[in-house]
């Protein structure tokens, strides 16, 4: 990505990153979420929830690399959220761009992994197919969901308690701010180095 954001840049033609910052000669504006903060809003669900925290499993996808490639910034995040909680392990996991294997993840932390009792995931697919997998095996509540996304089926499980909360990033005020920085650099050259879009959680009380 670096080769051609740089070819881009040496054009002079308007360039922005959205939801990943990239290290170049020349910075490039970023427009999106604090991958920091979205581990902050994880582990926030997670101690709102005052369950026990024993083993937390975070899930990363194929499907949405951008998050897989900052992870250390969302797990400093879960980690500085919760320095005050009891002693936990953190244990991560990838699931590929088969849409099933969220499904067969969950079948598989339910069986050999028992001292896990949260599961973050980072993508909006995973989650909606490791839900329906608690329900198809009957271990609703075996262990609390934290999903990703906004979708209808995503709510509709927050509201039957399948899933615990999920995290928002807005595409709209992503793609509103994407728009409106790349005009300004057409404009001018010049725009803000980074606009935060800022991140949502989506409870039972809030729908």
């Amino acid at each position: 990505l670096i080769p051609q954001v740089v070819k881009i840049q040496s054009a002079k033609r308007p360039v922005i990153v959205i939801n990943h910052s990239l290290k170049t000669e020349k910075p490039v504006p970023f427009i999106g979420a604090n991958n920091y903060d979205i581990g902050k809003k994880m582990a926030h669900v997670i101690k709102k929830n005052e369950k026990t925290v024993r083993q937390i499993a975070i899930v990363y996808s194929q499907k949405n690399p951008w998050i897989y490639a900052d992870r250390e910034l969302i797990e400093l995040g879960i980690q500085n959220e919760l320095q005050d909680t009891a002693p936990y392990s953190l244990m991560r996991f990838e699931t590929s761009l088969n849409p099933l294997d969220a499904e067969a993840l969950i079948y598989k932390i339910i069986k050999f992994y028992p001292d896990i009792n949260y599961v973050l995931f980072t993508d909006l697919n995973d989650t909606i197919a490791a839900a329906q997998a608690l329900i198809d095996i009957n271990e609703v509540g075996r262990v609390q969901l934290v999903g990703f996304g906004n979708d209808k089926v995503i709510k509709d499980y927050i509201r039957k308690g399948v899933i615990t909360a999920s995290i928002l990033i807005s595409p709209d005020k992503i793609g509103y701010q994407a728009v409106k920085s790349l005009v300004e650099l057409a404009d001018s050259g010049f725009t803000s180095a980074a606009v935060d879009t800022g991140i949502e959680i989506i409870e039972k009380d809030t729908l």
